[in-house]
């Protein structure tokens, strides 16, 4: 099918790394209307009002500043200051819940104006949580006429009871305003039970087909 098509994967492996539980490329259907908004302002360089994961309304860019000294050139410095548009980064690190691939245990529909998960589930190691690893982008693979752009992330239940995901959802951060903006928010068919011990793999694949 060509244009442009979101999936995500599942996968709960127990604590002696078998698989219990996997869902194969399901079809990712909430793009939510902060996305649109995020593209258009990176379009036309500009800012527009989105609301971010606490609820505020903001004005996003996906500004970024630069500074770059190129040494001394026909006797004169050289230094270009200003700023650059784009910076729509998924990439947080350990620990970090705040952006990247999020996961939740509220199962309320999906709206375009979503701005956060119904319910998410917080980074700890105490029951009801679940530890957040990196999330991780991997490099594009071309398949014929495809090509698809992979972000991935582990969760590891180190509590003592089950915690139930529900729901996923993707966060960026706007570069330098540092703003936290939900654009794709899915509430699953099934629902994922996560044991003590059990490590979630959650993949987002954005193919786009010719």
């Amino acid at each position: 099918m060509a244009g442009v098509l979101t999936y995500y994967s599942i996968k709960v492996l127990d604590s002696k790394n078998d698989v219990v539980k996997e869902i194969k490329r399901k079809r990712c259907n909430s793009y939510v209307k902060n996305f649109m908004l995020l593209l258009n302002a990176i379009f036309n360089k500009t800012y527009n009002s989105v609301v971010d994961t606490s609820g505020t309304e903001v004005n996003a860019g996906a500004k970024c500043s630069y500074s770059v000294s190129t040494g001394w050139l026909n006797s004169y410095s050289v230094v270009k200051t200003g700023t650059c548009y784009g910076g729509l980064l998924v990439g947080a690190g350990e620990g970090d819940d705040s952006y990247g691939i999020i996961v939740g245990s509220g199962t309320t529909e999906v709206t375009p104006d979503d701005y956060n998960l119904a319910n998410k589930i917080a980074h700890g190691t105490a029951d009801g949580q679940l530890y957040y690893y990196g999330t991780d982008i991997l490099s594009p693979t071309v398949s014929g006429n495809t090509v698809i752009q992979s972000i991935s992330r582990e969760f590891v239940n180190q509590g003592s009871v089950e915690v139930t995901i529900n729901e996923i959802g993707l966060v960026v951060n706007t570069s330098e305003d540092n703003y936290k903006v939900l654009i794709i928010r899915d509430v699953l068919d099934t629902p994922i039970s996560v044991s003590p011990g059990d490590t979630v793999i959650i993949q987002i694949d954005i193919e786009i087909t010719v």
